[in-house]
């Protein structure tokens, strides 16, 4: 009810982590394969910051080439891919696979790393001026911040260094998706091609530790649902969270020492007293029939009246009455209502 996963399960999403993190043995996740941050010592003297230089993007930019680049993952399928045009014609493209672990993130920078050594290599002291157009303002926000220590990033302000060493001047864009920008479609088509490349042609394996964090998240969820399905007790709070999932969803549920009775049967209710045999019979006082919680909620003549408005709310938000319990829960408005019918009962 309280939306927190047992302790058990907890402590062992953040042992996996932590193993993880280590570099040791950690479950089904390989250490060696973590993305892992740059250090500080590498960086260059804040002096020596190469300034990355962006500019909006507007038609008709006068380059000698523009080189668009983009990501693409559909589940687990991510590839990277970019494109170099001269005078709008495309004359050379590349396209890679990464590991099923990465993210679209790290698709999208590898683009731009592997567009900035295509540019090293073929233009080398050329004096040159190339347009860098990306889709992921994320990745060009990432490679402006002299302080980000992820390692795709570190690589490609270490190859801008180089390149404007070279006499090769750069300038970034964002380019708005699917708007029909020629250079970003074709980026879009070739990056998609690539995640199609197989798996064993994967030149990018390692996983952010958001990735991780998800994995063993998920673990832990998994794990939780299978032990609250499989269990026997708590047969009333099980009607009003038949999964954990559905419990998770509910944002508006605050617990207090009223509402936790009716959500459990744990209370002061006739069939749960007489279960301890501290009262002779269940049999509520109405006389009509045990005083259960279905009881009370749906039948009992001794709150008829103050159930009116509970009826009329359900019907209103379009239930049928008796409501499902899940649904009582679920539904913000209806949870009011009934949490306004137990307190007046």
């Amino acid at each position: 009810m309280a939306g927190l996963e047992p302790i058990d399960f907890r402590l062992r999403e953040i042992v996996n982590l932590t193993f993880l993190k280590n570099s040791l043995n950690s479950d089904e996740l390989l250490p060696e394969w973590l993305k892992r941050p740059v250090q500080y010592k590498l960086f260059s003297h804040p002096v020596e910051n190469h300034i990355i230089k962006t500019q909006e993007y507007r038609e008709n930019l006068k380059y000698d080439y523009k080189i668009f680049s983009d990501g693409s993952k559909q589940e687990s399928e991510i590839g990277s891919a970019f494109c170099v045009f001269k005078d709008n014609i495309e004359i050379y493209h590349e396209i890679n696979r990464l590991g099923p672990l990465c993210s679209v993130f790290q698709a999208e920078l590898l683009a731009i790393k592997n567009a900035l050594n295509y540019s090293l290599n073929a233009y080398k002291d050329l004096n040159l001026k190339i347009g860098i157009f990306s889709d992921s303002k994320s990745s060009i926000d990432a490679i402006k911040n002299v302080y980000n220590t992820h390692p795709l990033v570190f690589s490609i302000r270490c190859l801008i260094k180089e390149l404007s060493t070279n006499n090769i001047e750069l300038i970034f864009h964002w380019v708005k998706g699917h708007i029909g920008i020629i250079g970003n479609e074709r980026a879009d088509e070739l990056a998609k091609e690539g995640s199609k490349l197989d798996i064993s042609e994967s030149i990018y394996n390692f996983f952010p530790l958001s990735f991780a964090k998800s994995y063993y998240r998920f673990k832990t969820m998994k794990m939780w649902e299978e032990l609250w399905k499989n269990s026997v007790n708590g047969s009333i709070t099980k009607q009003f969270f038949p999964s954990v999932s559905d419990r998770m969803k509910i944002k508006h549920l605050i617990l207090n020492f009223k509402l936790t009775q009716y959500l459990t049967g744990h209370g002061n209710f006739k069939t749960y007293l007489h279960r301890f045999k501290l009262i002779i019979n269940n049999i509520c006082d109405c006389d009509k029939d045990s005083e259960t919680i279905h009881h009370i909620i749906n039948d009992c003549d001794m709150y008829l009246n103050r159930r009116q408005q509970f009826i009329y709310e359900c019907l209103r938000l379009g239930y049928n009455f008796p409501p499902n319990l899940n649904d009582i829960v679920k539904d913000r408005n209806l949870f009011i209502e009934f949490n306004m019918f137990i307190n007046k009962i």
